[in-house]
């Protein structure tokens, strides 16, 4: 999905630098799903993960703030950043955050009684 509209940013003339960086913050991302749910704060990949967000947010940031690339009004910047920056690593955030024993699981049943 968010990968291949890097890949489809590459094609569409966006930097080729900053689409690969893109790129390799997801690989990160995907890094963290071999201990899912359990992350520890101390692994490599939940380093390597928050310095790739943090990479990828400044590389797009200043790339749209420098009026290097296409103008665009600030709705657009923050719909762009919010697919292609924020969505996973915050999809990630919130699933980890959800206490399993909270989920609606339906309406509890009442017993049936044998008339």
């Amino acid at each position: 999905g968010v990968v291949a509209g890097h890949l489809l940013l590459c094609l569409d003339g966006f930097p080729f630098g900053r689409c690969v960086t893109g790129i390799l913050c997801h690989g990160a991302y995907a890094w963290l799903l071999n201990d899912y749910p359990r992350l520890e704060l101390s692994s490599p990949a939940f380093i390597l993960a928050i310095l790739a967000f943090l990479l990828s947010h400044y590389s797009w940031f200043t790339f749209l703030a420098s009026g290097e690339g296409p103008f665009l009004p600030f709705v657009n910047s923050l719909g762009f950043f919010a697919v292609f920056v924020w969505l996973v690593p915050f999809s990630l955030f919130v699933s980890l955050s959800i206490n399993d024993n909270e989920l609606p699981l339906g309406a509890p049943q009442a017993p049936r009684s044998s008339s």
